[in-house]
């Protein structure tokens, strides 16, 4: 049973050993795993940023080629208002001249009148009979007068007319003009508007170009991690397998000393004390690493646990576990401050890492005698007790004897 027992405590030390190095590297597993996730997501988010950038730069190109548009189409408004400034300007030169023709043969047709009004004496065509050689004369002079007069009327209506058309063409021209200009200004207001969007997408579509060089450089981060992490866990596996190859002569002599102290327990060379023990901390009762096969707490390789180790606040009281002798108190290599009693019963109890002894050397106490105060001197991870129980040279489980 007890052979069964050590084979048992072996296979225990021998994962447990390894634990934290398998928990190391699992856990930069896990880590590796969420970063291959967020350098998924932020590539995912890099493509989504392309396909932004894919669709603003068509809606650039689309405002570039219709601000092209109105540009060509505002420069050709532009021509055809020169061109209808020009002609207006010829049809306002023609009217000017119909207007001064008017006038000039109106102002003639009016002299014209004038004189033969007064020639005929007010209007009397009596002088005109009476110079005339004969009645056909007469008429003829009436005749000839009468046409005269009928072709200035009839060159004032025609010039009137024409002056009619070419102010009809003016105005045709001007209201032509008017929606050249209606129109260049419309345009004019969509060329902004268009320059307005263009600038919008313009600049959204530096703040994408700035967002996914964010993005890429986030990614080269994670992508840097990633590497990072692959090597340490390789460091850490070859780490694992350097410490298991070193700790192989640490678990080989834990193991010895086990199968010798529980042969000797098995055998009957071990007596256990016959006058009951103390528990050495009274009060705390928390025993955070028991007797036997260990990782060491503070370097990770095996090694045998020679007692108990009792956890508590610092400065709790020690007492003697029996009755006995003081046979050392002072500072022991890595059990730092640490106090020996030898017993009647030939027993010895170990009592390590306190932060104060309160015995020295050859003080006889009695069984519940406050030794020292609980601390973490030596080689040791927090506040607790050390206790060892020994006799003639070997170690035996402080919980066969003692309880809490």
């Amino acid at each position: 049973m007890k052979k069964l027992l050590i084979l048992l405590l072996v296979c225990l030390t021998l994962v447990s050993s390894l634990s934290p190095a398998f928990a190391s590297i699992e856990e930069q597993q896990q880590r590796l795993k969420h970063i291959e996730q967020e350098k998924l997501q932020k590539q995912a988010d890099i493509n989504v940023t392309d396909e932004e950038m894919k669709l603003n730069q068509a809606g650039i190109e689309e405002v570039l080629i219709e601000r092209n548009r109105l540009q060509k189409q505002m420069e050709q408004t532009g021509e055809d208002i020169r061109q209808q400034t020009a002609e207006l300007e010829l049809v306002q030169e023609q009217l000017d001249q119909a207007k001064a023709d008017v006038q000039r043969r109106q102002g003639e047709f009016g002299e014209r009148m004038r004189v033969m009004y007064i020639n005929q004496e007010q209007n009397d065509v009596l002088p005109l009979f009476l110079k005339s050689q004969s009645v056909e004369e007469f008429l003829t002079k009436l005749d000839f007068i009468k046409a005269i007069v009928d072709e200035d009327k009839r060159i004032i209506l025609e010039l009137k007319d024409a002056q009619q058309k070419v102010e009809e063409l003016e105005a045709q021209i001007q209201s032509r003009l008017s929606e050249l200009e209606e129109l260049q200004a419309s345009l004019e207001e969509d060329r902004q508007a268009l320059r307005t969007i263009e600038r919008i997408l313009k600049g959204r579509q530096e703040e994408l170009l700035a967002r996914r060089k964010e993005l890429e450089g986030e990614a080269a981060v994670l992508a840097a991690t990633s590497e990072e992490i692959l090597k340490s866990i390789e460091s850490l596996r070859l780490e694992a397998m350097r410490i298991a190859q070193a700790n192989s002569g640490d678990r080989l002599r834990a193991i010895e000393e086990a199968r010798v102290h529980y042969e000797s327990l098995e055998r009957g060379d071990i007596s256990l004390p016959t006058s009951p023990y103390l528990w050495p901390t009274p009060g705390v009762v928390l025993i955070s690493s028991p007797f036997g096969i260990r990782p060491d707490p503070l370097f990770g390789h095996t090694v045998f646990h020679r007692g108990i180790d009792i956890a508590g606040p610092s400065g709790s009281p020690i007492v003697a576990a029996a009755s006995g002798v003081v046979i050392f108190s002072g500072s022991k290599d890595s059990y730092g401050n640490c106090v020996i009693i030898s017993h009647p019963d030939g027993f010895e109890t170990l009592y390590a890492h306190a932060s104060e002894n309160k015995v020295e050397i050859g003080d006889v106490v009695e069984a519940g005698d406050v030794i020292q105060l609980m601390g973490s001197t030596g080689y040791s991870t927090g506040n607790h007790l050390h206790f060892e129980l020994i006799t003639n040279g070997m170690l035996i489980d402080p919980l066969l004897v003692i309880a809490p």
